[in-house]
């Protein structure tokens, strides 16, 4: 019997929030994921003019949230490959679907040309914005 192990799992950081962990390494940080949230949007924000955010990454979500925060009425789409990833954000932050946040899983070229939403975006006034990962293993804690 062949047993998949859980790419993703969500733990909890030392500030009591929960955190993503892929493949065991910690997509935002296990410190305070708010406070890098925070410092991303501060370093990023030249970036957020723009009507369309598309954010390469989902992490644990915290960057969306201090992104629709700040830029209430930004459109933001998020391209994220893992489609658990998607899913563990949105357990995390449940009501992050109500802010027009939209998830794009998208794990190809080919697909990126197939996405109407992007394809949208692309067509009008938009902007990228990495989501860095700080990536923290275990012996980083």
């Amino acid at each position: 019997m062949i047993v998949k192990k859980k790419r993703v799992k969500i733990e909890e950081s030392r500030s009591q929030l929960p955190i993503v962990r892929l493949m065991g390494r910690y997509l935002s940080s296990p410190t305070d994921p708010k406070k890098e949230a925070e410092r991303w949007c501060v370093r990023n924000q030249e970036l957020f003019h723009a009507e369309y955010i598309i954010v390469l990454g989902a992490g644990s979500g915290y960057h969306l949230m201090e992104l629709v925060k700040r830029w209430p009425n930004k459109k933001v789409l998020v391209i994220e490959p893992f489609k658990e990833l998607i899913a563990a954000v949105k357990e995390i932050h449940r009501h992050i679907f109500m802010l027009g946040i939209e998830f794009l899983n998208i794990r190809s070229i080919a697909e990126i040309y197939e996405s109407e939403a992007l394809k949208n975006a692309l067509a009008n006034n938009y902007s990228v914005a990495d989501y860095n990962l700080n990536v923290y293993q275990n012996d980083f804690l």
